[in-house]
């Protein structure tokens, strides 16, 4: 049971992320904004499963004490994550999204939504992925950046929760740079719901107190 945890955790809690999430998008209502309830249902219902399955095989026994950030970390999860991605898409997404259904109408769009939503995911995911990496690191090594970063860094124990610990305003810059190209690109709102959605369940196992093996994913 342990090692079926240990190496099947990582590739299954994602993939069965990103399918509730597909799931959801295909059923929902056009035009009324429910891909972002459906990554949210779907990150919850990940959350509950690392809770569970940290008791069952944890990395660290000491950090079952997780009790005590619970009521921090979820109002850091409400606060920053939720907050910070709506003030990006208030501030940023508006005038990007005009500028890019622009484009498209003159026959400039370049993002291939002719795809079916799962081949577009992987090359969201590159392009996406590739700026995280460097705006991480740079995060670590501007003064500046550091300052929103490191309260990321502030959880004495890791768990399921940890990774919504972050200033909102970072979340917004980070969903800004991550989401902007693709969105300049032409790509639509299921295919960015999607990418949240593997971004979140990424953080959520990442930071979770399971003794995960991972060599082969991450």
């Amino acid at each position: 049971m342990r090692a079926l945890i240990a190496w099947g955790t990582y590739p299954v809690g994602i993939s069965a992320t990103v399918a509730a999430t597909w799931w959801g998008i295909a059923h929902a209502a056009p035009g009324r904004g429910q891909e972002t309830l459906a990554v949210a249902l779907s990150l919850c219902a990940l959350s509950a499963l690392m809770l569970v399955l940290q008791r069952v095989h944890p990395r660290v026994e000491a950090w079952e004490a997780w009790r005590q950030d619970f009521g921090l970390d979820v109002a850091h999860g409400l606060m920053s994550t939720i907050g910070g991605a709506t003030l990006a898409r208030l501030v940023f997404f508006g005038g990007i999204a005009w500028l890019s259904a622009r484009a498209a109408e003159a026959g400039w769009g370049v993002w291939p939504d002719h795809w079916p939503l799962l081949l577009q995911l992987p090359l969201a995911v590159v392009i996406s992925d590739g700026i995280v990496y460097w705006l991480h690191r740079a995060s670590h090594r501007v003064p500046a950046l550091w300052r929103l970063h490191e309260l990321h860094h502030t959880s004495e124990r890791l768990y399921a929760l940890s990774s919504g610990r972050t200033h909102p305003v970072y979340v917004a810059l980070s969903t800004a740079v991550t989401t902007a190209p693709l969105l300049a690109l032409g790509a639509d709102p299921p295919i960015l719901a999607l990418l949240s959605a593997v971004a979140g369940a990424n953080g959520i196992v990442q930071h979770s107190n399971v003794a995960l093996r991972c060599e082969p994913w991450a």
